[in-house]
Parts: C-alpha cells; sequence; structure tokens
C-alpha cells in the first residue's frame, strides 16, 4: 500500500480537505495527520500575536545605545586593542538576545487561552466520572434527564457497532449550563458536549468541508476537537482520537435526511 507523501499531507493542512479515499480508510495517514495538525496548532497558539512591547523596544534600544563604540578624537595618537571593541559588541548582542527570549516567554505565557479550551477540560473531568457523573447506558434513560436538567434532549448516535453510551454529565460553560455524554467507541473515549455558543465564538476557527457539511475543527491539551452545527446547538465531540474519526462520528447525529 502506498501512503500519502509529505506534499499531500500539506495540501490537506492547507485546504481541509479531509476526503481523501486512501486518508479515510488507512489508520496510518490518520495518525500521522493527527501528529501534524497537533504540531501546527501548538505553533499557531504558541507564537500567536507575539510582538515586542514598547517596553521591550525601549531596553533594546538602550543597550545598542550603551554599548555603541565612542568616536576617536582626531590628532590624538594612541595604541587601539583591537579586540575591545568586538568584545564590547558581543555583550552588547548578547544582552539584547537575552532581553528578546525572556520578552518572547513573558508574552507567550500571557496568551489568552481560547473558550474551546474549557469543553476539553469537560471531556477531563467526565473520564475521571467526578461526584456529578451520571452513569447510565440507557439512551432512552439518558434523554428524559436531559429533558429534566436542560429542557431538551440531545442528538445520540445510534448505539452498537462498537459504540455504547457510559453517562452524561452537567456542567457549567461560560456561564451557562451544557450537557455532556460520554461515548466508548473502537478508537477511545469521545464526550459529546452540546453549547448554544456557534464555533467562531468558541475560537475554532479551522474549517472543513464534507458532503456539504461545514466541521469546525481545533486541538487542545492532546485532544482532537471536532464540532459542527446541528439547529440552534452546537455538537463539540471531543477526545484523544483522530479528527477524521470524530467527523465521521458526528455525521451520525446529522438528520437523515441532511446525512445523506
Amino acid at each position: 500500500m502506498t501512503h500519502l507523501t509529505n506534499e499531500q499531507f500539506e495540501d490537506i493542512l492547507q485546504t481541509q480537505d479531509l476526503s481523501n479515499d486512501h486518508l479515510n480508510g488507512c489508520e496510518q495517514c490518520q495518525a500521522r495527520l493527527k501528529e501534524k495538525q497537533t504540531l501546527a496548532a501548538r505553533l499557531k497558539n504558541a507564537f500567536a500575536d507575539i510582538a515586542p512591547s514598547d517596553e521591550l523596544a525601549k531596553k533594546i534600544r538602550s543597550q545598542i545605545a550603551l554599548g555603541s563604540p565612542k568616536e576617536t578624537e582626531p590628532n590624538e595618537p594612541r595604541i587601539v586593542n583591537l579586540t575591545h571593541p568586538w568584545k564590547r559588541w558581543a555583550t552588547t548582542f548578547s544582552s539584547i538576545a537575552a532581553i528578546l527570549v525572556v520578552g518572547l516567554i513573558l508574552k507567550v505565557t500571557v496568551v489568552p487561552t481560547p473558550a474551546y479550551a474549557g469543553l476539553v477540560k469537560i471531556h477531563q473531568h467526565n473520564l475521571s466520572e467526578g461526584h456529578d457523573f451520571v452513569a447510565q447506558s440507557d439512551p432512552n434513560l439518558l434523554a428524559v434527564h436531559f429533558r429534566e436538567q436542560l429542557g431538551f434532549n440531545p442528538r445520540l448516535p445510534e448505539l452498537g457497532h462498537g459504540l455504547e453510551l457510559r453517562g452524561c454529565c452537567i456542567k457549567h460553560f461560560q456561564g451557562d449550563i451544557v450537557g455532556s455524554y460520554i461515548v466508548d467507541t473502537p478508537q477511545g473515549i469521545i464526550s459529546v458536549i452540546v453549547v448554544e455558543d456557534e464555533p467562531a465564538s468558541l475560537g475554532i476557527e479551522t474549517v472543513s468541508q464534507n458532503n456539504g457539511q461545514t466541521y469546525f475543527l481545533s486541538q487542545f491539551a492532546k485532544c482532537d476537537m471536532v464540532a459542527i452545527r446541528i439547529a440552534d446547538y452546537t455538537y463539540c465531540a471531543v477526545g484523544e482520537i483522530s479528527s477524521i474519526y470524530l467527523q465521521s462520528f458526528l455525521e451520525k447525529l446529522l438528520p437523515k435526511e441532511t446525512s445523506q
């Protein structure tokens, strides 16, 4: 079997077009794509909006001014140590480099955490099955619980073929009460979190088109995330699973006439 080349992976990352027959049927290429997506997302998050502050720029200018060699007065013969200016310049550049590194580190640490990071925390909480986790594998009883707590029934996947419900959890997210349920799949555990927010307001900017549907993709803390808008709600599938599988899972939630 011939696997995808680096150039083909690059095209997929640029276009976010996942409708590749080989990719959809090859777990090895799916794993490689997930690694590349994770690396790209981490680099984007780490260096987003990095720019030197005014204070940092002033420090750099002052260091350069202090390190500039003084002009030699004319008609005043003297022996010059040729290595001395180079030492001073080396010291100056070392100081500037140190200031830049510290500035970048401080800038990176204050980059705001995206809103969708809260969805990953809900998934991690679900895995721990805390005191507010409701263990329930019966979809009918789960629907009753959601109706009582949320006032509506989130869409659930058809079970079987390796899909099993583990339970649900009601949590707060951005000031709202949201519902989530946990599904065991052949690829691992998925949390499906249902929110009213639009995907763009969650900070999920990467878009993928497949079968006429728009999917929103992101990564955070080793987890992949795929979101889709169904009616008045956004369904977010989160897990340490490839985005391709998460996308195929969300397709199972679409109304039959839409998914066909």
